[in-house]
């Protein structure tokens, strides 16, 4: 993905085409490249160019204007596979406790991890301890991880203890 990027529409709007034509345009009457834009959100878009070394040239600069449509702003900058998402993954290291020990392997605690959670890390060194283990997980906002959890494990339901480790 080095030859592709990102188009941002910094003032007015247009349409993917005529991004395409924009880009056509100095690439010449006998140019086989085939400008491609597709739209990300509002205003962003994505576009392949020829060769990444465009890329950077035209990166260089913090705006532009287009010469098709009028009173519109653009900037282009390397492609980011992030430009999508709807938000990033908080991780936190936690205490989980109520595993009984003879239950505690790092796939049932990945499991009861799972239930608040994407589970990243075991602590593999705490896996044996009476009390607690500690695991590390992702979640779309750390602060509003449930306190108690219930949880099913091998056929027995138990009320897991989930306790945030701050440093």
């Amino acid at each position: 993905m080095a030859n592709c990027a990102m188009i941002t529409i910094t003032r007015g709007s247009v349409s993917a085409k005529q991004l395409e034509n924009e880009f056509r345009g100095p690439s010449g009457p006998h140019s086989t490249w085939r400008w491609f834009a597709k739209r990300i959100s509002d205003n962003v878009f994505q576009m392949r160019f020829p060769i990444a070394k465009k890329i950077d040239d035209i990166a260089f600069f913090a705006g532009m204007e287009m010469r098709i449509v009028p009173n519109v702003s653009f900037k282009v900058e390397k492609w980011n596979a992030n430009a999508g998402a709807r938000a990033g993954l908080d991780t936190a290291w936690f205490w989980i406790l109520g595993i009984p020990l003879e239950k505690m392997s790092e796939h049932k605690v990945c499991y009861v991890a799972y239930l608040v959670g994407l589970p990243l890390e075991v602590d593999k060194g705490n896996l044996k301890r009476w009390d607690f283990v500690r695991v590390k997980s992702g979640y779309r906002d750390v602060t509003k991880v449930h306190a108690v959890v219930e949880g099913v494990l091998v056929f027995h339901f138990y009320d897991f203890t989930f306790q945030r480790e701050v440093l």
